[in-house]
């Protein structure tokens, strides 16, 4: 059983990565969306960091420093809980796919992921309830405003465009 446990906390931890790389192989094949997930996945995660400075909401009280370091060791930024930058990534994922292709079957296996990655937060103590979700809000968010402005930027059909997008 432990043993159980013990994949659901990994994947609940490791979540960004594992939804960054389904999402890159579904995107392959469409490399305008491929390159604005990854520039807005950047963007996603840098005002994550900032509203966490501007914020400076702590983490829950007890979060286990030892057990899935995010970062150095709680210093600086990573001190504040407000909002989860898991949950802002993960989120963000999964609303960018689900808005480019709609893949029924994919946006399940996301949401699952996203739901061990709110479990794992919670069990040791990294975020609020209402951390994560402001995280998860964040990154809906960025999602729809990079596919508003991909599609804007998608209709122009520009030479120069299409060349600097991979047509």
């Amino acid at each position: 059983m432990n043993f159980i446990i013990d994949i659901i906390d990994f994947i609940g931890f490791n979540s960004p990565i594992i939804l960054l790389t389904i999402n890159t192989i579904y995107l392959f094949k469409q490399q305008k969306y491929l390159l604005l997930y990854f520039v807005f996945y950047g963007i996603d995660y840098l005002l994550i960091g900032i509203l966490k400075d501007l914020i400076k909401q702590p983490r829950p009280s007890g979060y286990s420093n030892q057990e899935y370091k995010d970062g150095d060791n709680y210093t600086k930024v990573n001190l504040y809980g407000m909002p989860s930058g898991h949950c802002g990534l993960v989120f963000y994922s999964v609303t960018f796919l689900w808005l480019v292709n709609k893949y029924t079957n994919v946006l399940i296996l996301q949401l699952a992921i996203s739901l061990l990655t709110v479990y794992q937060r919670l069990k040791y103590r990294k975020h609020t309830l209402e951390q994560l979700f402001a995280g998860a809000l964040l990154g809906c968010f960025v999602a729809l405003f990079a596919y508003k402005i991909g599609n804007r930027l998608f209709a122009y059909n520009s030479p120069v465009l299409n060349r600097f997008l991979l047509k």
